[in-house]
């Protein structure tokens, strides 16, 4: 190469230097192992030969072995094992990049809740109660249902039917619609007077189990009994779970009970590994099972010494035990963590305890655990603190969540080589933690919300919205993504154009134009909020992408003034949180936009933008089923003769080719703004 320095002339060969300098695939391959699933999926849109490898079935299998811990099964295809990885990542992300959002909500003493995306189901003291956490209980809209003569100790519902048990053994039912007592089952003694300590709903029939050692379904209709499970050896039962998809439910107290129920057969009894039992005076009594819960393949049971074990059932072995450790590597809400003296919502500092007492309640589900961990002493006096000093108070109970999607491919536990509690408690580190100053007596989740009820305080509701809010500089980071440029096989990459949401603040908030309302629509999953009158919103609308787009007048029928409702009709229709993503469009994106941004502003909601330019700017571009309208010019069909037929229109050929290849051409020839390829090229 004439002395270059770069690349030797071998055996007088013309080399081309700029190949020769490529990275060859078998490295591409190397650098793509080493990377997470959203690093993989973005480096596949930079190129079509990235796209290819990042395509590879092996890399995908490698990251869900990665994942989950074990390797993709035979019935499961590339498409499958690539689709599986990235909705799983994609649900972690939602949790734990999220801004987190505390408030207040409900009753105080709330031992037992059930939630889904619009009501809440729980109980204090001899009521149970049905509201909305969307508003609170401040709303009025609380039903409170009467009949329990004794505090109530679990609830549960599904779409026909509400049940509850309390602590004398009543069980007590209400239909879901009209909220009107239907039965009391089983009598006034359906666990012969002692403690109910779960119920459930298994197709269609509730399930109990009480300190009487049995577990039951009832019929409904009839208030008997129809299925009865007595636990091994008699031993009160202290939580009850429910699989539906499985027709399993599994109790807990003395042990851990899976049974089938459609075959009334015990299919696990499991206790806690003597390897795993802590240590202390041979005279105390082993820990009981508070609380259980069952998702897929793990089982998972909180303890009455502050752990967690986990099962694989479909061999019955345990695979690790879960205790919140002494010095966490975790991210705590609101702040990062600094030992245990950490900012946290709670307020400037919160202390965590040296102590954890005992596990109040586990939920499980396709990626993650939730634990209720409670300090010793959190019933009476506080707990004490590791060290104080400073502005700082102690917590009394903690919400931790952990990643367990490799948990059924985990190493399993043999009685002979099991490690230590302590050496499996280093290894599971909770990637989110939430403290609270008082008793945590359960916790739930559902979506992206996450509620836990305290002894002596109200409800707390944790909300998981878009990371930093939804305006100006905010909106810039949410969108930026790094794209990193790679050769192609055969030659030259030419650079891509990174996609970019423009975004301008104005004295009412944030606005986006209509093609960057598009890509939020279709990436980042907002509703568009249309607050036109109901009589141009059912003319014409914005119909696809399906359920996208919500009607929500901001005017009152007569047209002059607001209508008092239009915030309490925006929380119903677009989502319970007030962090939910949302476009606000009004006709001309004008005043009427801008007057109902005021207003969620006023009430809190920090997810809208302004479409600039409204419904006829959208219909400038967009169609409303959401296709690309052709520029000005001569009428030209969709689809790939568009391609031939309207060549000749400048920009045509750029708007239907969804890869970008001419986009890149122009980037590769230097041509400015406005010029076009020649004939041949385009």
């Amino acid at each position: 190469m004439d002395g270059d320095g770069l690349l030797p002339d071998v055996c007088g060969l013309d080399l081309d230097p700029e190949r020769e300098l490529e990275l060859p695939e078998e490295c591409w391959m190397a650098v793509l192992g080493h990377c997470a699933v959203r690093e993989v999926c973005m480096l596949g849109r930079t190129n079509r030969w990235l796209r290819e490898l990042a395509s590879t079935p092996s890399l995908w299998s490698d990251q869900y072995a990665r994942l989950f811990g074990e390797p993709p099964g035979p019935a499961l295809n590339g498409a499958t094992v690539r689709r599986k990885c990235r909705h799983s990542c994609i649900r972690a992300a939602r949790w734990l990049e999220a801004d987190v959002v505390k408030q207040t909500v409900g009753f105080p003493d709330t031992v037992c809740l059930q939630l889904d995306d619009r009501k809440v189901v729980s109980s204090d003291g001899c009521s149970v109660r049905v509201w909305s956490h969307e508003e609170g209980r401040r709303s009025g809209r609380v039903s409170v249902l009467q009949g329990h003569t004794s505090p109530v100790t679990c609830v549960a519902y599904d779409d026909n039917r509400i049940v509850s048990g309390d602590a004398s053994g009543m069980l007590r039912t209400w239909g879901i619609d009209d909220l009107k007592p239907s039965r009391t089952l089983g009598g006034r003694a359906a666990h012969g007077g002692g403690r109910v300590a779960g119920v459930g709903m298994l197709a269609g029939r509730p399930m109990s189990a009480g300190s009487d050692g049995f577990v039951r379904m009832w019929d409904a209709s009839s208030g008997q009994p129809t299925t009865v499970l007595e636990g091994p050896r008699g031993a009160p039962i202290a939580g009850l779970a429910v699989a539906p998809d499985s027709g399993r439910v599994v109790s807990c107290g003395d042990g851990v009970h899976v049974w089938d129920v459609g075959t009334m057969e015990l299919l696990h009894d499991l206790g806690l590994p003597d390897s795993l039992i802590e240590e202390g005076s041979s005279d105390a009594a082993p820990p009981s099972f508070l609380c259980v819960s069952h998702f897929g393949s793990v089982l998972a049971a909180g303890t009455s010494n502050g752990s967690v074990v986990l099962w694989d059932v479909r061999c019955a072995d345990a695979i690790g035990v879960i205790r919140l450790p002494m010095q966490p590597r975790l991210r705590v809400c609101g702040g990062a963590a600094s030992g245990w003296a950490v900012g946290s919502a709670e307020g400037p500092g919160v202390l965590l305890p040296t102590e954890w007492a005992d596990v109040s309640a586990v939920q499980l589900d396709d990626w993650k655990l939730v634990v209720a961990f409670n300090a010793a002493g959190a019933g009476g006096a506080q707990p004490q603190p590791q060290h104080t000093g400073g502005d700082t108070s102690a917590a009394a109970g903690v919400v931790a969540v952990y990643d367990m999607r490799s948990a059924p491919g985990a190493a399993r536990l043999s009685s002979d080589d099991a490690p230590s509690s302590s050496d499996l408690s280093r290894n599971a580190q909770p990637l989110l933690a939430l403290p609270t100053r008082s008793r945590i007596e359960t916790v739930r989740f559902h979506g992206a919300l996450l509620m836990a009820g305290l002894s002596g305080r109200e409800a707390v509701l944790w909300s998981f919205g878009a990371p930093g809010g939804a305006h100006g500089a905010t909106m810039a980071s949410l969108h930026q993504a790094r794209f990193l440029q790679a050769p192609r096989a055969r030659a030259p990459c030419a650079p891509v154009r990174a996609r970019v949401v423009t975004v301008a603040v104005c004295a009412s908030g944030a606005v986006v134009d209509v093609e960057s309302a598009m890509k939020l629509i279709l990436r980042d999953g907002y509703k568009v909020l249309d607050v036109r009158s109901s009589k141009a919103y059912d003319d014409q609308h914005i119909t696809k992408p399906a359920r996208s787009s919500v009607g929500v007048p901001f005017l009152s029928r007569d047209g002059t003034a607001p209508d008092p409702r239009f915030v309490a009709e925006v929380s119903s229709s677009v989502g319970p949180s007030k962090s939910t993503p949302m476009l606000v469009m009004c006709q001309d994106g004008g005043d009427l936009s801008r007057r109902a941004m005021e207003a969620l502003s006023e009430a809190g909601f920090t997810g809208a933008l302004q479409m600039e330019g409204g419904y006829s700017g959208w219909g400038q571009m967009w169609s409303s089923s959401g296709k690309r309208k052709p520029p000005p010019g001569r009428w030209v069909s969709t689809g790939k003769e568009s391609l031939k037929s309207g060549l000749n229109i400048p920009g045509v050929a750029e708007s239907y080719d969804e890869g970008g290849n001419l986009a890149a051409k122009r980037v590769a020839r230097g041509l400015a703004e406005g010029e076009e390829l020649p004939p041949m090229e385009r």
